[in-house]
């Protein structure tokens, strides 16, 4: 069933930071919510571009939907008649920079060395503070989307980190850390009443192979201090952000911490192939293992909170929900069997 967000009164305005896991909510925004309710900036899954920046604006301009998603860049806002809400996501600078880098020398550019790589990608450099202080490139050039004006280029500087530090600070509390994912969603989800923002068949790797990915633990001392050269000022916002959600995690109630931990166990639990899609028989056979550990532990209340997010998650058609409950219902009490039976009734209402 596809869900509606007529729901959302302020336009939420998704600034995807490149390779922070933005690719795999966006597929799970298009995937659980009706087509004329969002409109996506930039490459199909294929490749293709299936939008540019002009069409955005018209939309924007025409039809006024409740969600924009794709590498848009701050300053959207300007094009809107009434106020809207940011969204974002940021990844750890090294992390990110180094997932750039492995997209490019795979995909386009083999045999780039790192500090080559870094002079050329205008994500490289700084690319978290450039986009959220309204700088991104418009037809392959270096533009200001605050002001409406190309650049001939661009170096940031501390004028340039504080207009994005003072744009985070609208929206910070609405900023997915990939660091901190589940917890993140879950607030952003909670805020919005928006289904829940994770998958569970799905591991998007934006055409990057995971047996190719390169970690901060395995790459020589230097390229840390090549890496750290182009992206101070990133490191200085993601560690501002980073600080601020945090503390906010640290303050939840404790109901809501509970809801991140069960999250965990099930994300946690789930191991991907290099496939971006797992089948729905791989799906349960992975839960199964998740929930054999918890029985093993004697986690059982765990293990019955496991079973109560995968039965009340959009991704499963009915007859999934329904062949998963009978199977599950040994390993229950009869209460809990019945609050399932509940739930699923609930969902499929």
């Amino acid at each position: 069933m596809m869900h509606s967000l007529t729901h959302i009164k302020r336009p939420l305005v998704f600034l995807h930071n490149a390779r922070c896991g933005g690719n795999k909510l966006n597929v799970i925004f298009m995937n659980q919510y009706q087509r004329k309710d969002w409109f996506k900036l930039g490459q199909n899954a294929d490749g293709t571009i299936s939008s540019n920046y002009e069409q955005l604006i018209t939309d924007v301009k025409i039809e006024h939907r409740p969600l924009y998603i794709g590498h848009i860049v701050y300053g959207l806002h300007q094009y809107f008649t009434h106020p809207i809400q940011y969204i974002s996501n940021v990844r750890e600078p090294i992390a990110r920079t180094l997932s750039l880098y492995t997209r490019w020398i795979t995909q386009e550019n083999a045999g780039t060395t790192l500090p080559n790589f870094l002079n050329q990608s205008f994500e490289a450099d700084n690319g978290m503070v450039k986009r959220f202080a309204g700088i991104g490139e418009f037809n392959g050039q270096p533009f200001d989307f605050i002001n409406n004006q190309p650049l001939s280029s661009v170096t940031v500087n501390d004028a340039i980190y504080t207009r994005a530090q003072q744009h985070v600070d609208e929206f910070i509390d609405d900023i997915i850390v990939l660091e901190r994912l589940n917890a993140t969603s879950i607030l952003l989800e909670q805020k919005y009443a928006l289904t829940p923002l994770f998958a569970l068949t799905y591991n998007h790797m934006n055409q990057t192979g995971l047996n190719q990915k390169l970690s901060i633990e395995s790459v020589p001392e230097q390229w840390h201090e090549w890496i750290v050269s182009h992206n101070s000022y990133d490191l200085k916002l993601y560690d501002y952000i980073k600080r601020y959600t945090d503390k906010r995690i640290h303050n939840l109630d404790a109901e809501t911490k509970n809801s991140i931990r069960i999250r965990t166990l099930l994300t946690e639990g789930l191991t991907h192939s290099n496939e971006p899609y797992m089948t729905i028989g791989g799906f349960f056979n992975q839960l199964s293992l998740v929930l054999g550990k918890l029985k093993g532990f004697g986690l059982l209340d765990d293990l019955f909170e496991v079973c109560k997010l995968v039965i009340q998650h959009p991704e499963l058609i009915i007859e999934h929900r329904q062949a998963f409950l009978q199977q599950i219902k040994a390993e229950l009490t009869v209460e809990q069997s019945n609050q399932l039976t509940a739930c699923l009734a609930a969902v499929d209402a």
